[in-house]
């Protein structure tokens, strides 16, 4: 795990593995069996369920949860505030190449998504900002 810089207060999951050049910022919380490839950037306060795996260069922004299982592509942007229901695959296109795809602010995505590139929501867009216990609710997670 060379060049993995971890904030204060991280939990990783057992199996879950970072590759080099990966920054994981404050509280984060990371499942089993996770996968960072090589230029992973997370959030502070994002939660990254069991089984994600990154693909290269992507940012997860602040209080974001990852659904289980789901995979976010090399070229992907989350932005704050977002969630990605389980088993989702954010940035990958049917031809097989990764395409450069943006959450905005405040987005849900619906478990099993693919989307495949372009942007989800628009910053012109009143889109709803969803707290901790929203995440929480969504996903099953305890707060603690």
């Amino acid at each position: 795990m060379a060049n993995v810089i971890y904030g204060d207060g991280c939990t990783v999951g057992e199996y879950s593995v970072a590759e080099s050049d990966v920054i994981i910022g404050d509280d984060v919380k990371l499942g089993h069996l996770v996968v960072l490839r090589t230029g992973a950037r997370i959030g502070n306060n994002a939660i990254i369920k069991d089984g994600v795996k990154t693909e290269g260069l992507c940012i997860i922004g602040e209080n974001v949860v990852i659904g289980q299982n789901s995979v976010i592509c090399e070229g992907s942007i989350i932005n704050d505030n977002a969630i990605v229901g389980p088993s989702s695959v954010i940035g990958y296109n049917s031809a097989g190449k990764n395409k450069k795809t943006i959450v905005d602010h405040g987005q849900l995505i619906p478990a099993g998504a693919r989307i495949e590139s372009g942007r989800v929501g628009s910053p012109n867009q009143l889109s709803r900002d969803f707290s901790r216990l929203d995440m929480a609710r969504y996903f099953q997670v305890e707060e603690g």
